[in-house]
């Protein structure tokens, strides 16, 4: 569950380029507070649910108790990379101006330079 969902706009469908689903819900933190939070607190991340941090380059996951993969995506969200960050871990990547947090395996199919978007 998102405890961050309070602190976020309502949840949206990410889709890819060709509008392939990727996420069916995936929520917004560009406040600040809501930034702060991200997936802290959580002890899972529900199935087909995200979390878009903006602006965002780097994360960490200190006090966290699953494993996510992170989506870096430049300043057009086009995706640059998609890292597997474990718990206690940080991960940065230059040029990267925000990030979405999923479960393992969820951009699967989604290539560096594919431009994500909310529908």
């Amino acid at each position: 569950m998102l405890h961050v969902t309070r602190l976020t706009k309502e949840c949206r469908v990410l889709v890819d380029g060709t509008d392939r689903p990727v996420v069916r819900c995936c929520h917004r933190a560009d406040r600040p507070l809501a930034r702060a939070v991200g997936l802290l607190g959580t002890r899972r991340l529900d199935a087909d649910r995200a979390l878009w941090i903006r602006p965002c380059s780097a994360i960490h996951m200190l006090g966290m108790a699953y494993a996510i993969d992170v989506a870096f995506l430049d300043d057009e969200d086009r995706l640059i990379t998609v890292r597997h960050v474990r718990p206690w871990r940080f991960a940065r990547v230059a040029g990267a101006r925000s990030v979405i947090e999923a479960l393992p395996g969820t951009f699967d199919g989604v290539a560096p330079g594919d431009v994500l978007r909310l529908v």
